[in-house]
């Protein structure tokens, strides 16, 4: 059941749930999901960070990461993102604890023309 109220801590659940832009993640349920997404054949293309109030998200402007990948780039650059965004939520000050996480599938970003597609499509 998809409840955009609550702080998930299991990673398995963005999956499961086409979590996406929605989902707020526990910062080890993103961890997990930035070192597993790839697996899906995902990749993350933007973090916002910020702090959960239960049951409140506040976003931080200063805590958000967008990939660097578009269209066609190269497999070696596809396979760093996901590490690059790990890296990003590891070194969030941890007064940061909660993150939303947006990604796609490569296909659906090898297949695109120009831009990413729009955030939260998956």
């Amino acid at each position: 059941m998809m409840t955009r109220h609550r702080r998930r801590t299991n990673s398995k659940d963005y999956v499961s749930e086409n979590g996406s832009a929605w989902m707020k993640l526990s910062r080890r349920a993103a961890e997990e999901l930035a070192e597993n997404l790839e697996r899906e054949g995902e990749i993350i293309v933007r973090i916002e960070g910020g702090v959960w109030h239960d049951p409140g998200f506040e976003a931080r402007l200063d805590e958000i990461w967008d990939a660097v990948v578009r269209p066609n780039t190269s497999q070696t650059l596809y396979d760093f993102t996901n590490l690059d965004a790990l890296n990003f939520i590891k070194t969030r000050s941890s007064l940061i604890d909660t993150f939303i996480l947006t990604s796609v599938k490569l296909r659906q970003l090898n297949d695109q023309e120009g831009a990413l597609p729009p955030m939260g499509s998956t």
